[in-house]
C-alpha cells in the first residue's frame, strides 16, 4: 500500500539521520568513516533481524551438501581471489581479498535459486551458517594469507561493529515491534538502500582525497570480477553435480557459491583502503548481474 511503503521510507530515513548523528558526535563530521561504520552496523543489525535461525536447524538435513559450499566459499575463493591479489596488487587486489574470504551472501543467492528451480532453502543455509563461521575463519584467512594487515584489530572490529549488532539483530526477534516486523519483511528493499548509501558515503570520502584515480583499473576490475562470478558459481555447480547432487541443490549451491557477501566485503575491505571500498561496490553490482543472467539462462532451459 502507498501509506505503508512512505511509512517504511521514514523508518529508513529515521535509521539513517541517527546513523549521521552518531557519526557527527564521535568524529565531528556527518560523512565520515564513522558514518560508513555506523551504516554498516545498522545492515548487521536488519541482517539479525532477517536471519532464519530455524532454517540454519535444517543444516544438519544437508550435510554434504553445506559442507560443499562451504568448501567453495572459504577455501576455493579465497584462494582464488589471493591469485588475483598477487597478479594486480593495488587496492583491486586488496578488494578482491575482501571479497575472497567473506562469507557466501544471504538475499539473491535465495531469490535466483527459486526462481531457476533451484532449492532456495539450501542457499539460505549455505549463506547464514557461513556468515556466522566468517567472524572465525577470517581472521584465519587472513593470518595465512599474511598481506601486512592487523589481523587482530580487524577481528576485533569485527565482533565489535559486525557480529554485535547481528547478535542484537538475532535476540530483538523476539520481540513483537512493529518497526522491527517492517524492516524483517522488506529487509531486501531496505538492505539495497543502506548498501547503497554505505557505497555514497565512501565515494565521497575517496573523491575528497583522490578524486577518481581508483576509476583507471575499472575496465581490468570489472573483467575480472564477472570471471571470479563465473568462477565460483561453476565451482559449486559442478562439483555439486559430480558429487551425485541433484539439478536444484547443484543450482542453489552454484549460486551461494557465486554470490559472495558485500556487507563483510565492504567492511574489510575499509580497514584497507577507501580505493579497495569502492572496488568491493563496484563487485556488487558486477555479481548481481552475472548471476541474474545465470538464472534466466536456467529459466530458458526449464
Amino acid at each position: 500500500m502507498p501509506t505503508h511503503g512512505i511509512k517504511l521510507d521514514l523508518e529508513f530515513l529515521g535509521i539513517v539521520v541517527v546513523a549521521g548523528a552518531v557519526a557527527y558526535y564521535v568524529s565531528g563530521s556527518i560523512v565520515s568513516n564513522a558514518l560508513f561504520t555506523a551504516l554498516i552496523s545498522v545492515l548487521f543489525f536488519l541482517i539479525g533481524l532477517h536471519l532464519d535461525i530455524d532454517s540454519m536447524k535444517k543444516c544438519a538435513h544437508h550435510k554434504r551438501e553445506v559442507a560443499l559450499g562451504w568448501a567453495v566459499v572459504f577455501i576455493l575463493a579465497p584462494l582464488t581471489a589471493f591469485g588475483v591479489y598477487h597478479m594486480v596488487g593495488g587496492a583491486l587486489g586488496q578488494a578482491f581479498i575482501a571479497i575472497g574470504v567473506s562469507s557466501a551472501a544471504m538475499g539473491s543467492p535465495v531469490v535466483f535459486s527459486n526462481l531457476s528451480k533451484g532449492k532456495g532453502e539450501l542457499a539460505l543455509i549455505v549463506g547464514g551458517t557461513s556468515l556466522l563461521l566468517a567472524f572465525l575463519l577470517i581472521p584465519l584467512l587472513l593470518t595465512g594469507f599474511d598481506i601486512g594487515l592487523d589481523v587482530t584489530e580487524i577481528a576485533v572490529d569485527n565482533l565489535l561493529f559486525l557480529a554485535g549488532p547481528l547478535a542484537l539483530g538475532i535476540f530483538a526477534q523476539r520481540f513483537e515491534n512493529v518497526l522491527f516486523d517492517d524492516l524483517r519483511h522488506h529487509f531486501s528493499k531496505v538492505g539495497l538502500w543502506l548498501i547503497i548509501l554505505v557505497m555514497l558515503v565512501q565515494f565521497r570520502l575517496v573523491y575528497n582525497t583522490h578524486g577518481l584515480a581508483f576509476l583507471q583499473n575499472i575496465g581490468l576490475g570489472a573483467a575480472l570480477m564477472a570471471g571470479f562470478v563465473l568462477f565460483t558459481f561453476g565451482a559449486g555447480y559442478f562439483l555439486s553435480r559430480v558429487s551425485g547432487f541433484m539439478e536444484p541443490e547443484a543450482r542453489a549451491l552454484g549460486f551461494a557459491s557465486g554470490s559472495k557477501g558485500i556487507a563483510i566485503a565492504l567492511f574489510i575491505a575499509s580497514q584497507m583502503s577507501g580505493e579497495a571500498v569502492m572496488y568491493v561496490s563496484m563487485f556488487y553490482f558486477i555479481r548481481q548481474g552475472v548471476t541474474g543472467a545465470i538464472m534466466e539462462w536456467f529459466r530458458r532451459r526449464t
